[in-house]
């Protein structure tokens, strides 16, 4: 009997090594690029991931309020993003708010430490950055979509044009439905 007892609680002979090579493969399947990340990506088609980023953007924009200030062309693009570059992407959104003088600049970054709050981002950063400049930025989450965004006065005292830069990227990686191919994505 305890012989039988024994041979119930071996293993079969490839018993052992059918478990590890099936752990083996769904790891290469994509759990270490989740344990890698932390989390396990979402699935977002590329344009999906734009026209969000474009809109919350868009009110951050609203949130600034600067009267005649002229806002910078640049569009929403697409970087890679490790471990999977082929499949994996973050969301990013640069511009900025210019040709208006400092003081409405200034209103315009108070505007923005008042109203992000209301619009669902936590602050996480306020004040003057470590550059020579010493220009006041904002740092954001916001609390329920995957984004981040960092806000920077410029007051143009280095013989630049005083603007607000504002950038806004995914703070999680996206992956791309099956067949996208990210490298002809801007």
């Amino acid at each position: 009997m305890a012989d039988r007892v024994r041979k119930a609680r071996a293993p079969g002979r490839f018993g052992g090594a059918l478990v590890v090579l099936v752990i083996l493969a769904l790891c290469v399947m994509g759990c270490g690029k989740m344990d890698e990340l932390g989390y396990e990506p979402e699935v977002r088609d590329v344009d999906v991931a734009r026209r969000d980023i474009k809109e919350v953007s868009s009110r951050i924009l609203d949130a600034v309020a600067v009267k005649g200030g002229k806002v910078s062309p640049a569009g929403a693009g697409v970087s890679i993003c490790e471990p999977d570059p082929e499949h994996l992407y973050v969301m990013r959104h640069p511009w900025s708010v210019s040709g208006v003088p400092n003081a409405e600049l200034e209103r315009g970054m108070e505007n923005l430490r008042e109203r992000l709050p209301g619009l669902g981002w936590k602050i996480t950063e306020y004040g003057r950055n470590n550059s020579k400049a010493r220009s006041l930025q904002i740092r954001a989450e916001h609390t329920e979509k995957p984004y981040k965004v960092s806000i920077t006065w410029a007051r143009g005292e280095s013989g630049g044009e005083p603007l607000i830069s504002v950038s806004v990227t995914s703070s999680v990686c996206f992956r791309a439905p099956e067949g996208t191919d990210l490298s002809g994505e801007y």
